[in-house]
């Protein structure tokens, strides 16, 4: 399969776009219900825009089938390839508000954007193909209303090597082992066929592969509704329990968040129950703190003041130190996640711990071992440290997590157990080659994954700083504020510290209503360079991007 990596693509939305490249008009822009044009017509687009020379054309760009023909996107592609073209590209689309085309005719999917503004469907997204297993295609609609989905694929058929792909909606499975085949043969195409009902409201969509040998050539997906759905709305995710912590209305930017008592604290995570506050530190058993204000702090325990011996069991050298706690409030149950590895060492694990209540004078209160979430060892090329557990739109657990390695992963948990799903999926969120530390968490519309760059763990010398980046959907893309992915080491800088605070980082993000706090960890350079607790106002911009002013 040849793999177009890096011009962008035109989709056809609505039924077709209908255009018409030739040689006798330029530029561009000649509109008529012929839509297919020749190779030719395509060396003259590039040749105008660019003044390619016919010797440096490369025909494969155009995936020309057996008739020498090639379809309009073939055409745009090509001038898009050579110079970037997009804005300036006269096109004529039809509309139709009940069906959506993503249309390739003979060629393939490349990396590109999808742009959609019509009655019935709106929104944007990306498509992406390698051959790679979880390679995939990826598209963000919008509905004004729910009812059966009928997803259409067209694929190239000639032969029987079948390649294996996954249709989820909104990071959760819609409909596994779509099986489509992969060919040479331009001459042979098959439609299948699924119907799925489909929720009202902003959707991602992706085609995952499941073949090592990536995805189908796939030609045309059409999306149109096929009637009133089949089963009750809403979905049948478990329904949660609304979090106690904080009510809607409270206004976190009205505080002074003067904090003062017993602040030493290494990967804070903090959470509001009832009437007072606590935070989960990295500590021999997890360092739990209190505050009746969230300003004033005291140590209060451990989660496991006398360890556990399986922990040591599992990681050979594990000290005792539980790393990178995460507490998540979710049908009634506290659960905190945290991590048990030792320094340098991919040979990890994500364990759980529950309790009904954070308040130690409940007769409910009592830390329950649940055991291993998840775990990475040496033939890996992840690490499974730093958890945060995160629900999407449809109320879906996730868990991101991730340390250096290949960078910032997610797994899908069971709602059930608050565990990896069984065969679960490994999402690649972001990398950098020194990363870490993600924290999610979803604000109009966007998901914000921030990360921490750079080293911890040094005092003063910590090269610690705080970065963000956003996505329409929970299992990403993620790009910073200029549109890089985050995949690319990319991610936009909220906080690198100052000549007191050294190395800020290993963060977390606390919502209420329209406010906001950053939590994290600061080295203080006028204390002995000791890990200290921060918690400072996180504002957001008229762009949604958020900064600490």
């Amino acid at each position: 399969m040849t793999i177009i990596r890096k011009p962008s693509i035109m989709i056809l939305l609505g039924l077709f776009l209908h255009i018409s490249i030739t040689a006798q008009s330029y530029p561009p822009g000649d509109v008529n219900t012929d839509y297919r044009t020749n190779i030719v017509d395509a060396l003259l687009v590039a040749q105008y825009y660019v003044k390619l020379s016919p010797d440096n054309f490369h025909r494969e760009w155009a995936d020309v089938n057996c008739d020498e023909q090639i379809n309009i996107v073939d055409a745009l592609l090509i001038a898009q390839y050579y110079v970037g073209l997009k804005d300036n590209l006269q096109v004529c689309a039809s509309t139709d508000p009940s069906e959506l085309v993503i249309e390739a005719e003979d060629t393939f999917f490349s990396s590109g954007i999808i742009e959609s503004q019509y009655p019935g469907f709106s929104g944007t997204g990306y498509v992406n193909t390698d051959n790679l297993l979880s390679t995939y295609i990826e598209w963000t609609i919008r509905t004004e209303s729910s009812g059966q989905m009928e997803f259409s694929f067209t694929f190239a058929n000639g032969t029987s090597e079948a390649r294996g792909m996954e249709l989820i909606i909104s990071g959760s499975s819609a409909k596994t082992t779509l099986e489509f085949n992969s060919t040479t043969d331009w001459s042979i195409w098959t439609e299948e066929k699924y119907t799925l009902d489909f929720q009202a409201g902003t959707r991602q969509i992706r085609l995952t592969s499941l073949s090592d040998q990536g995805a189908p050539n796939l030609d045309k997906i059409t999306m149109r509704f096929a009637g009133e759905m089949t089963t009750p709305s809403p979905s049948a995710t478990p329904e949660t329990t609304p979090s106690p912590e904080v009510s809607p209305g409270e206004d976190l930017y009205n505080r002074t968040w003067n904090l003062s008592g017993n602040l030493w604290a290494h990967d804070p995570v903090i959470i509001k129950a009832q009437d007072s506050w606590y935070a989960f530190c990295t500590n021999n058993g997890i360092l739990i703190k209190s505050s009746s204000n969230g300003e004033y702090w005291q140590d209060r325990g451990k989660v496991f003041p006398n360890g556990l011996s399986w922990h040591a069991q599992e990681i050979p050298g594990h000290d005792g130190n539980l790393w990178a706690p995460d507490i998540f409030y979710y049908n009634n149950t506290y659960y905190l996640t945290y991590s048990v590895s030792s320094f340098g060492s991919n040979r990890s694990l994500i364990a759980l711990a529950t309790n009904k209540s954070l308040d130690p004078q409940s007769p409910d209160y009592r830390w329950i071992d649940q055991g291993i979430v998840l775990r990475s060892n040496s033939s890996d090329n992840f690490n499974a440290i730093d958890s945060n557990i995160c629900l999407d739109a449809q109320g879906v657990p996730w868990m991101s997590f991730g340390s250096f390695w290949s960078g910032i992963k997610m797994v899908q948990l069971d709602p059930g157990t608050m565990k990896a799903v069984s065969n679960y999926r490994l999402y690649s969120l972001a990398y950098n080659s020194s990363i870490e530390a993600p924290f999610i968490v979803e604000r109009k519309g966007y998901y914000y994954l921030f990360v921490s760059w750079g080293a911890c763990c040094k005092g003063v010398d910590s090269t610690y700083n705080i970065r963000v980046g956003r996505a329409s959907a929970i299992t990403g893309p993620y790009y910073d504020k200029n549109g890089n992915n985050m995949m690319n080491s990319a991610a936009t800088l909220i906080d690198q510290g100052n000549t007191r605070w050294k190395g800020p980082g290993h963060q977390a993000v606390y919502l209420s209503g329209e406010t906001a706090i950053l939590v994290n960890h600061a080295y203080d350079a006028n204390n002995n360079g000791n890990a200290t607790l921060q918690i400072r106002p996180l504002y957001f911009d008229t762009q949604e991007w958020p900064n600490l002013k």
